[in-house]
């Protein structure tokens, strides 16, 4: 019985080891498409983003938003 649970706990720390990956890997790509929002964002011109109802001082606060949620 105590191979089985052994086993088992090494089964867990496996998918918990894949899970710290897979939450590493969404973290860089949620901070690559923040930091192309804010190039595409800043690549406008200020009549442009007036246009959009935005000022530059809010580009980085609108990128956090679309990406992040916050």
């Amino acid at each position: 019985m105590t191979n089985i649970v052994s086993l088992d706990y090494r089964i867990g720390a496996a998918d918990a080891g894949s899970g710290i990956l897979a939450r590493m890997r969404q973290g860089l790509a949620d901070y690559r498409m923040y930091r192309a929002t804010i190039e595409e964002l800043s690549r406008l011109t200020d009549r442009d983003l007036a246009d959009l109802g935005i000022h530059r001082g809010m580009v980085r606060d609108i990128a956090r938003q679309a990406v992040y949620g916050n």
